[in-house]
């Protein structure tokens, strides 16, 4: 019995464009090669035959010479619809390669495609998050629109929008979205990410920017502002005379956990929002939600890191450049500034000083050299050790936390794992200064503000080394 073949395959080679088409479409895909190569020995230029050819050729999953194919057709007759949908699809796939030819290609299919279908949602969604990683963010916003409520959270749109809205300050507009976004929160697990953005919005609109510069500004001028000589001569002051003394520094990240921790914020943001800005920090270092360990204890928490930022004697504080630079960090920077700020009498450097520090005195050598005791909080085991054999340090002690979930070089029993508070609590507890003015060195991410303020309570002096601690280890 003879065997049965497709109607496509019953046709003439030779028939023309729609045959091609159609063995493609049924899989005939040697006679269609053949007929394909005909059609372009016969006409070079015919675009049909270039899309047939790149249809082929995707089929074989051959991304890169079918994208090459479609761009022959393109620049031919860039308005067949389908031609231009497969180039998208294809710029979608794993193995496509950038090009910065293709690109201009793809951004006219998309206009194409969009000049026929206006309403297109994952179109608008597609352009949007071309335009977004090329940085031109005001541009993709119009698409956002249209996409963001048709997509809802289960395509980037959402995401992007309120990203991109957050991003270039479009706080106004942000927060008008805000029933959409309280709508699709019911469908997504907790903590859910716009809500940063929406805290962010707030507490933006409630702080004046250029008042804010201005207080940073001021506050860089006074006596009170310390460059590396000055906190050098500070620290040799409070060990000579074992006078307790806190300094923490303080990072964007520490600026969303003081949010969360601030009486303030609580007034201008819900507890979703409150929850959502401290997720962010707190999941990225942990793996594990602030709440894991129960309300209470992140109400604890909350209390003792407010406490330890006004309490602190040396703060240093984030790059004013970001209060300007970074709407979407600008109201938590903002809410950090109103706190720490509060009390007149402490001294403020900048964010890196430690690192300015060590360059002028490489591992705080002629602080560190002979003393009786350093003690060291944090999640460098050998750390205290290491410098007491280079320093000569008389005794050390390590109450150990839990590292950060990227912190590749930290033995992997040390890497978050467990409760971070829960963990907190055990340091907290056993945490004992050997006489007054003991010097430890503190390096906790987002724990080390409320260590340090317990060894200053106890009589200690504590510097933070989180920005240094990597680099000795190396060294």
């Amino acid at each position: 019995m003879p065997r049965k073949r497709s109607p496509a395959a019953r046709r003439p080679v030779g028939a023309g464009l729609a045959d091609a088409a159609a063995l493609v479409t049924h899989g005939a895909h040697s006679e269609a090669s053949t007929l394909i190569d005909a059609l372009l020995e016969a006409d070079p230029a015919d675009a049909g035959a270039w899309f047939q050819r790149a249809r082929l050729l995707a089929a074989h999953g051959e991304v890169s010479a079918a994208m090459i194919a479609c761009g022959r057709a393109f620049d031919l007759w860039p308005d067949i619809a389908p031609l231009c949908q497969l180039m998208l699809e294809l710029a979608d796939s794993p193995g496509a390669a950038a090009d910065p030819e293709q690109a201009g290609r793809l951004a006219l299919a998309e206009q194409s495609l969009l000049a026929a279908t206006p309403d297109d949602a994952e179109l608008h969604s597609r352009i949007a998050t071309r335009l977004s990683a090329a940085g031109d963010l005001r541009a993709a916003l119009p698409h956002l629109r249209i996409a963001a409520p048709v997509l809802g959270h289960r395509d980037s749109a959402l995401w992007n929008y309120t990203s991109a809205l957050s991003l270039t300050g479009g706080h106004h507009e942000l927060l008008g979205s805000e029933p959409l976004l309280r709508a699709l929160a019911s469908e997504v697990p907790p903590p859910f990410a716009p809500y940063v953005h929406l805290a962010n919005a707030r507490l933006a609109l409630h702080h004046d920017r250029r008042a804010m510069l201005a207080q940073r500004a001021t506050l860089s001028r006074s006596p009170r502002w310390l460059d590396a000589a000055g906190l050098a001569t500070l620290l040799e002051r409070s060990l000579a005379r074992r006078r307790p003394l806190g300094m923490i520094l303080l990072s964007p990240a520490d600026a969303r956990l003081a949010t969360y921790a601030s009486r303030q914020a609580a007034l201008r943001l819900d507890p979703d929002e409150l929850s959502a800005v401290a997720n962010s920090v707190w999941l990225g270092w942990f793996g594990t939600s602030i709440e894991s360990a129960g309300p209470v204890a992140a109400q604890r928490f909350a209390s003792l890191l407010l406490a330890g930022l006004l309490q602190a004697d040396v703060v240093g504080l984030p790059d004013t450049a970001l209060l300007d630079a970074e709407p979407e960090s600008f109201g938590f920077l903002a809410e950090l500034q109103s706190v720490v700020l509060q009390r007149p009498d402490r001294h403020f450097a900048a964010s890196d000083i430690m690192l300015a520090l060590h360059d002028a005195m490489p591992f705080l050598r002629p602080l560190l050299e002979g003393l009786p005791f350093l003690g060291h909080v944090g999640c460098h085991p050998d750390l205290a050790d290491r410098l007491a054999r280079f320093c000569r340090i008389a005794e050390t002690r390590t109450w150990l936390l839990p590292a950060p979930l990227d912190r590749l070089e930290t033995p992997t029993a040390l890497r978050a794992g467990g409760q971070a508070l829960d963990r907190l609590d055990q340091v907290l507890e056993t945490l004992s200064v050997p006489f007054e003015g003991a010097l430890f060195l503190v390096g906790a991410g987002p724990l080390g503000v409320v260590c340090t303020a317990q060894i200053r309570a106890l009589g200690g002096i504590a510097i933070p080394v989180d920005t240094v601690m990597d680099r000795w280890m190396a060294e």
